[in-house]
């Protein structure tokens, strides 16, 4: 049979609390533990106030809650008594150790009051700055429990004291389930991510938001409850902030971090599910519905997340023309697709050939960004593309063009238009059809297209008004090095133009005109 155990002496209790005490690094971080047992007490609200007490010459932190308060029991074998509490198990409850209110001697309190109640009894617990307490009967009763801290401080320094404490309730506090109110202010706010996009699931017992995010700078935040248990930057899932609350969360004894059990990875796994299976099909779903540049920021960001692009390939979200859409997997031509601006002549004569053509709003549009995340590079439609548009021949060329023809059906060339300037072509290229889009790396067909204004420069076509079958010679001597024809080609142009010559009849030219001599 085990000896019984001795109870400790009290420099023992008086140096334990004092390591407790010290664990508080942030010591008005007792006013989250203070918000956390009236949490665990069933409390549907908690009012803390900051006012000076003149006559004591200090300051005085109330902390009110309407939960089930203590009777005598309670206060000796809990409130009074180190690591004494039947929370343990509970997951109602968020405090494990039993130590929460230990850290109201973190500030060095001049005295701390704890008035209570509960099935009939009324009570106050004085802590006096050594640590011991008195225990009273009240004769009025007490609904729920008021905590009051007393910190010597001159009211001068209040103002600052005062915003000190409303700062560590907000960062603590502020997603906590039931309504936090500092000064009659209420100091909630919404359990969300500062993020245009972000998507919530919930399983029993637990919640999460994610959003998608610099891997860098990604925020995470674990909460109990709502009662925040640890937050910051880098998060362990990279690409992904996310904020996850959920009643098997606990901190660390330290309170500096959450603990990572069984119950953190079982709230990590849901996060896990959240943001890599259930929210990049929600984010689709939604780009197809409203489509916000914000959107397709996050889209770029999922798209780069290992084995996500697999499950959402097929889902049309870019949009072409005439209101048609394109998924990933459209997209996935061998040399990617072709961006426009607008619906216009070019993108649909393109489209006409089969090109897939994405409208967007400028070349910085977060469209591009998130093709480009998939592996798809986008080039505007001028870039691949040219619409040769015809324009009439003057009647003083006719003999030049002609002339052009004939010298060129070697090359099997069979007509030749004059067309509208397109920027970045040669004078001359070859194409199908006018009025029909070609592209620009495989300009191919039986119809020679001139640029007007640099294959019929004005040079070349005055000398063809004079020497039509010179100037059509040396034109077609630029066609071919445009058309990289080769050398061959040349010599065979001069052939072709010297027999011309032979066989055109011999052409009159003016008389020059003399002057007479006086």
């Amino acid at each position: 049979m085990p000896a019984p155990s001795t109870p400790p002496s009290a420099p023992e209790v008086s140096a334990a609390l004092d390591l407790l005490v010290e664990q508080f690094s942030q010591p008005l971080a007792f006013l989250r533990e203070l918000v956390q047992n009236s949490l665990d007490a069933g409390t549907n609200r908690v009012d803390v106030s900051v006012h000076h007490d003149a006559g004591q010459g200090c300051a005085v932190v109330e902390v009110v809650d309407t939960g089930e308060g203590m009777d005598r029991e309670i206060i000796d074998h809990q409130l009074t008594r180190l690591f004494a509490s039947s929370k343990e198990g509970d997951f109602t409850k968020i405090g494990k150790f039993g130590i929460g209110f230990v850290s109201v001697f973190a500030v060095k309190p001049r005295a701390v009051v704890v008035d209570t109640g509960r099935a009939g009894q009324a009570w106050r617990v004085l802590f006096h700055p050594d640590r011991t307490f008195d225990r009273i009967v009240l004769d009025e009763p007490i609904d729920g429990t008021r905590v009051r801290v007393y910190v010597d401080m001159p009211r001068s320094a209040l103002s600052k004291f005062s915003r000190d404490c409303r700062d560590t309730l907000v960062f603590w506090c502020r997603h906590c389930e039931v309504e936090v109110c500092f000064d009659g202010v209420p100091l909630n706010q919404p359990f969300s991510l500062e993020a245009t996009y972000q998507f919530r699931h919930a399983v029993p017992g637990t919640e999460v938001v994610v959003a998608p995010s610099d891997p860098v700078n990604s925020f995470f935040g674990f909460y109990n409850r709502g009662l925040t248990l640890f937050e910051g930057r880098g998060s362990p899932l990279p690409g992904v902030s996310f904020k996850v609350r959920s009643r098997y969360l606990e901190h660390t004894l330290t309170r500096d971090q959450v603990l990572q059990d069984e119950n953190y990875r079982k709230a990590m796994r849901v996060v896990e599910e959240a943001a890599f299976i259930r929210m990049p099909r929600h984010l689709m779903d939604h780009l197809g519905q409203t489509p916000d540049p914000e959107l397709w920021k996050a889209a770029a960001n999922v798209f780069q997340w290992p084995g996500v692009l697999p499950r959402l390939e097929r889902i049309p979200v870019f949009d072409g023309l005439d209101s048609s859409r394109f998924s990933l997997r459209d997209l996935r031509t061998r040399e990617g697709p072709c961006h426009s601006m607008e619906e216009d002549e070019l993108a649909r004569a393109a489209a006409a050939e089969g090109e897939k053509v994405v409208l967007v709003q400028g070349e910085t549009d977060p469209r591009l960004e998130a093709l480009r995340a998939a592996g798809l590079v986008s080039v505007s439609v001028a870039q691949r593309w040219f619409l040769p548009r015809e324009l009439p021949v003057p009647p003083q060329d006719e003999p030049l063009l002609e002339e052009l023809r004939a010298l060129l059906e070697g090359l099997g060339i069979r007509e030749v238009r004059l067309i509208e300037p397109v920027a970045g072509l040669p004078r001359a290229v070859r194409i199908r059809a006018v009025g029909r889009a070609h592209r620009r790396d495989q300009a191919q067909g039986p119809i020679l297209a001139l640029q007007a204004g640099r294959g019929l420069s004005e040079p070349c076509a005055s000398l063809g008004r004079l020497d039509p079958n010179l100037a059509a010679f040396l034109l077609a001597r630029g066609v071919v090095l445009d058309l990289d024809a080769g050398a061959a080609s040349g010599a065979d142009l001069l052939e072709r133009a010297v027999q011309r010559r032979r066989e055109a009849p011999p052409r009159r030219f003016p008389a020059p005109t003399r002057r007479k001599r006086r």
